[in-house]
């Protein structure tokens, strides 16, 4: 896997509830998420991020629930077109859109990004009086 990142990361760059994304992975089977061992956090490969975000927009834009916009953001995402015919319906995708969307979208959370300061916070010290 060549890029991964974290669920707080994707969190935060789709600008969704960090609830909502964990939730999701953990209720659905979703391609490219790493979870080694209990303990370990999460990784989404460049590919799963994808398919979260198109799957946050098509539940959000078509209202469209959870489990039916995850199998036709991944169906979309997997065809050679981006495209998925149903019927009379035709729903095509701008992958090369949502690709820079997303990528612009992480690089400025990435930039953003500021690691948890670990253990105790420093006492305040006090020199001198009053």
């Amino acid at each position: 896997m060549a890029r991964a990142y974290s669920v707080a990361m994707v969190a935060h760059a789709l600008g969704l509830p960090h609830k909502w994304v964990d939730n999701v992975l953990s209720h659905n089977q979703l391609p490219g998420v790493l979870r080694v061992e209990r303990g370990v956090r999460r990784q989404l490969s460049w590919n799963a991020v994808l398919i979260l975000a198109l799957t946050e927009s098509l539940s959000r834009n078509f209202f469209i629930p959870i489990p039916g916009a995850l199998a036709l953001a991944q169906r979309l995402l997997e065809s050679d077109e981006a495209r998925v015919e149903q019927a009379d319906l035709i729903l095509r995708v701008d992958r090369e859109a949502l690709e820079r969307r997303t990528d612009a979208l992480l690089r400025d959370a990435a930039g953003e990004a500021i690691t948890p300061k670990r253990g105790r916070p420093p006492e305040d010290v006090h020199h001198g009086p009053d």
